[in-house]
């Protein structure tokens, strides 16, 4: 949830269900009658299947920073949006633009890898350093993961709910992210 709010089913309901979304707006299913009009995050998955083929143009169009670093905004925008999320509406803009965010991210930074190695060294294997980043990149989702859990329960700004310090948390490094990318 650190990392990118929202994904997290569990949390991500909790989180929507605090701000006065319906749990029926939340589900997918209503008395096991399926209700697609009525499930917002889905839409945040048919966002990201109709646009993870065209986004792999962008960044060979645009560069995989410039891509990255927009991602990274769009996430930003869609996790301020969700944290003072109150309606069915506004949920449902802000995980479509976190659709959009995750189709936009996935696959820039690991071909900025390979095409600056195969820069570097045409005959370069880079399966073990995209292996290595996968590691990383589970060893920073699992702390990830330990640190909203320890933000949630300390609990250290009582005019939010728990999960809301997490959620802000969340997004100040997303700012820091956006800051990176860029430099």
């Amino acid at each position: 949830a650190i990392i990118n709010p929202g994904r997290d089913n569990a949390l991500w309901i909790d989180f929507a269900d605090g701000q006065g979304l319906r749990r029926v707006d939340i589900s997918a299913a209503e008395w096991g009658t399926p209700k697609p009009d009525r499930t917002y995050k889905a839409l945040n998955f048919f966002v990201v299947l109709a646009l993870e083929l065209p986004t792999g143009g962008f960044a060979d169009a645009l560069g995989r920073r410039p891509l990255l670093v927009v991602s990274s905004v769009v996430a930003l925008g869609s996790a301020l949006l969700y944290v003072v999320a109150q309606t069915f509406v506004a949920f449902c803009i802000a995980l479509l633009l976190q659709g959009v965010f995750r189709a936009l991210d996935s696959g820039p930074l690991e071909s900025w890898y390979v095409d600056t190695a195969q820069a570097d060294d045409p005959d370069v294997e880079v399966e073990q350093g995209l292996a290595r980043a996968g590691t990383v990149l589970g060893a920073a989702i699992a702390a990830g993961a330990v640190l909203s859990g320890g933000i949630i329960a300390w609990h250290p700004v009582r005019s939010l709910t728990a999960l809301e310090n997490a959620y802000w948390l969340s997004i100040v490094f997303i700012v820091l992210n956006v800051v990176a990318t860029a430099a």
